[in-house]
């Protein structure tokens, strides 16, 4: 496979409108949607009459969605999050062009997160995060990804300058896949941070 001599940057044009809403002074709405139009997208395609392989821009495509998120202050030192993202996409070969682009579009559809911001006394900060992903399905080039459920887990004490954490993270099994069978295992470790 070869670089191709006419391989030009790929292009988007994106379209957003969103709307924030705040019904009072600890609680906040906001819902966004999108849409994305892509060209020259990379592909790679066999020069005619060759066994020669050349990066091209033979792929274009759309993408669409919406945003969901709030957030509410249940008390000075306690705070929720989350949010739901649908996400779509969908590329092609540009017409006469040879090349399957379904991998490049491979994305989760369906993704929720939910999140905990508490600040305990003697400061310390204790953050939990749940997250659901949607599967990923198999193409051409990649495996399918099961859909997953995890959680991760941060106990911090923090004194002017000074953090010191321990943090754990994708908590809700032994490993899960996250792309093609590269399993990501449940982790835990320490960390000290300094700020100047």
């Amino acid at each position: 496979m070869a670089g191709g001599p006419n391989f030009t940057s790929e292009k988007v044009v994106a379209y957003e409108l969103g709307y924030r809403w705040q019904p009072s002074t600890n609680v906040s709405l906001s819902l966004a949607g999108f849409y994305n139009v892509y060209r020259d997208v990379y592909s790679v395609e066999a020069l005619p009459n060759t066994l020669t392989y050349q990066i091209q821009n033979g792929s274009e495509g759309e993408s669409w969605g919406v945003e969901v998120s709030g957030q509410y202050q249940i008390a000075p030192t306690w705070r929720l999050r989350g949010g739901y993202t649908y996400f779509d996409k969908n590329l092609r070969s540009k017409p006469g062009r040879n090349f399957n682009p379904d991998y490049l579009g491979n994305d989760v559809k369906n993704r929720v997160l939910l999140q905990s911001i508490l600040d305990l006394p003697g400061n310390f900060q204790l953050d939990l995060a749940g997250r659901y992903l949607d599967y990923l399905p198999k193409t051409l080039a990649t495996a399918q990804v099961p859909a997953y459920v995890t959680f991760d887990v941060r106990l911090a004490w923090l004194y002017k300058w000074l953090e010191v954490s321990v943090v754990g993270q994708n908590l809700g099994q032994r490993q899960h896949v996250e792309f093609q069978t590269l399993a990501i295992p449940r982790s835990v470790y320490g960390k000290v941070s300094i700020r100047f």
